[in-house]
């Protein structure tokens, strides 16, 4: 898409058009500055759909989820202290030599 010509319009101006397009007597020039108008609104939704993209990446880049679930792994340390626990009951306490 091509960027849009620019048109600068006083409020008045625009609330002019605005009358015209709902009674329906566009006059010439008008059409020109409603596609202006329908062009800018999709580059800025294509602008707003890209950042928010490109946001997304980020975020993901940043805050990536590792190849193991939370609770997979919260489940293999729990699984390791109690193993490390049952080791020191066959052990027995350690005794301190005199």
């Amino acid at each position: 898409m091509t960027k849009p010509k620019r048109i600068d319009l006083s409020r008045q101006e625009l609330d002019s058009l605005l009358n015209r397009a709902e009674s329906g007597t566009l006059k010439e020039g008008d059409y020109e500055i409603i596609k202006a108008m329908a062009d800018t609104i999709s580059i800025l939704s294509n602008a707003v759909d890209d950042k928010s993209a490109s946001i997304k990446r980020l975020l993901k880049m940043i805050f990536r989820s590792s190849s193991k679930k939370t609770d997979t792994v919260l489940k293999n340390k729990d699984k390791k202290k109690s193993l490390s626990d049952k080791d020191k009951k066959i052990s027995g306490p350690d005794k301190k030599k005199a």
